[in-house]
């Protein structure tokens, strides 16, 4: 990023392109627990992507009023996470099925009409337009309706913004704070949150982590 002067789009087709940020206040309330994402809540695993490979994270302060609102989107983690589990059993049934067709011949025409009503069911409360959501975002203005709804969300930029359009807030060596007196194993997000917004008005939104 210093080198070009730009944060880039990420060009990883596996999370679309953009770059990817977080509003703080929803990422301590709702990047938490939930049982479709798994054990981890996803602070953590936020956390790991960014230290992977790592032990120096930074943190960067982007103002929205300097960004072209119109190339600003939100994509839920709700919804992100909900097709992901789906798919895994969309995929599952389709094994399944294949399994029963060798061991039940003379079951085609049944298992035909069962697979499919059970398909339905796990894809029907997936929101509308799923796919379009994941892949080029809801409007930004759209937060506060997700946020009602308790939602994680996270920001996509459609664009490279400048670095002299940001503001680093913090950054700190994992390693050296994991062997130091403010490091709380029992609460590893809440220390290396505060450490990293330590002299900053955000620190105080670190003290509602709970992990």
């Amino acid at each position: 990023m210093l080198k070009d002067g730009f944060i880039k789009t990420s060009t990883d087709i596996s999370i679309g392109e953009g770059v990817f940020a977080t509003e703080l206040t929803n990422l301590f309330k709702r990047w938490r627990q939930d049982k479709v994402w798994g054990s981890n809540s996803l602070q953590k695993m936020l956390i790991e992507q960014v230290a992977k490979g790592r032990d120096d994270i930074v943190i960067i302060k982007i103002p929205t009023q300097k960004l072209n609102h119109d190339s600003l989107k939100i994509r839920s983690q709700n919804i992100l996470f909900n097709w992901t589990y789906s798919d895994k059993c969309y995929k599952m049934l389709e094994n399944i099925e294949q399994e029963l067709q060798k061991v039940a011949p003379d079951q085609t025409d049944w298992i035909r009409k069962f697979i499919p009503k059970v398909k339905q069911l796990i894809f029907k409360t997936e929101p509308i337009n799923t796919a379009t959501h994941l892949t080029k975002g809801a409007p930004a203005k759209e937060s506060q309706l997700f946020a009602r709804k308790k939602e994680a969300i996270e920001y996509i930029y459609k664009g490279n913004i400048p670095i002299s359009n940001t503001e680093k807030i913090g950054e700190v060596n994992i390693a050296k704070l994991r062997s130091s007196s403010e490091y709380d194993p029992t609460k590893p997000m809440r220390s290396i949150f505060t450490a990293l917004l330590k002299g900053t008005p955000e620190v105080k939104g670190a003290q509602l982590l709970n992990c």
